[in-house]
């Protein structure tokens, strides 16, 4: 069963999905990515991890503008999941042309 909704974070609200239950796994697509590019591999996870999968900001059912990302930015957003969530710590599976 996918869970969705939207978290508000630095002015932005995200799309999110979560589906699963258990340790937290963040999916973090590269810029221009959505909750959709996960899907297949988030359902096969979430056996055994509660994974969340969004689409970045300006993309698909997110707010704001796709503009540059810094990793602050990123990492303001990966904050504001585990505040939402009320978690302490999180798995982390991101993909990006550069590193």
């Amino acid at each position: 069963m996918v869970r969705s909704g939207f978290v508000k974070t630095e002015g932005d609200e995200l799309y999110y999905e979560v589906r699963g239950e258990g340790e937290l796994l963040l999916m973090i697509t590269g810029v221009g990515g959505d909750a959709g590019f996960y899907t297949y591999v988030a359902d096969i996870l979430a056996d055994e991890y509660q994974v969340i999968t969004y689409d970045r900001r300006g993309n698909s059912r997110s707010s704001g503008t796709s503009r540059k990302i810094s990793k602050l930015a990123n990492g303001l957003v990966m904050r504001s999941f585990l505040y939402f969530l009320s978690l302490k710590k999180s798995y982390l599976i991101t993909k990006s042309k550069r590193a």
